[in-house]
């Protein structure tokens, strides 16, 4: 085979594989425009693999400053992401990256309401360094935050000790009535 044919027969592969890409990324949910932009494939050629996501998630970063399950969410994005690249939280994604943390988050956490969308904009937020990171003062885990005065503990934290609250009013609550 001469070289010309083997240059052809490995950018055919490449193309194959960068379609069969960009239709994974939209069958997870991935925007039309972002797939776009991280495949270089107009939004017409994944049309017919696109599964709107349940959730619309945003470029926006208001979520982050909730409490409770959001705040959360985002904890357990940094703690991954601290995992995987051991701390070097300034790093782009690539396609393959983002579907392979996806699916990694989805894994370990089944019931969460997270989309690849926001992970790829949590990941991109702090790729261009919008987000802060600190380490939570009762765990001592990676935690996010846009803004320190508004959370003193991550989101797990935070989530574990309403619901404990609510568990402590129930109880009370069965020992009023008995």
């Amino acid at each position: 085979m001469s070289c010309a044919k083997k240059k052809q027969s490995s950018n055919t592969i490449t193309a194959l594989h960068d379609k069969a890409l960009a239709h994974k990324l939209v069958s997870l949910g991935l925007n039309k425009a972002t797939a776009s932009l991280l495949t270089g494939y107009h939004s017409s050629v994944f049309e017919s693999s696109y599964v709107p996501p349940k959730w619309d998630h945003r470029a926006k970063m208001g979520w982050l400053n909730q409490s409770g399950a959001d705040k959360a969410m985002a904890d357990r994005i940094i703690r991954i992401v601290d995992k995987v690249y051991e701390g070097n939280y300034i790093r782009a994604v690539d396609p393959i990256q983002l579907i392979e943390f996806y699916e990694t988050y989805m894994l370990l956490h089944p019931r969460d309401e997270m989309t690849i969308n926001r992970i790829y904009y949590t990941l991109g937020h702090l790729y261009e360094r919008q987000l802060s990171v600190t380490g939570c003062p009762d765990c001592g885990k990676p935690m996010v935050y846009l803004d320190v005065k508004m959370h003193q503990h991550c989101g797990i934290c935070e989530n574990k000790e309403q619901r404990e609250k609510i568990a402590m009013r129930r109880r009370r609550a069965l020992t009023k009535v008995a």
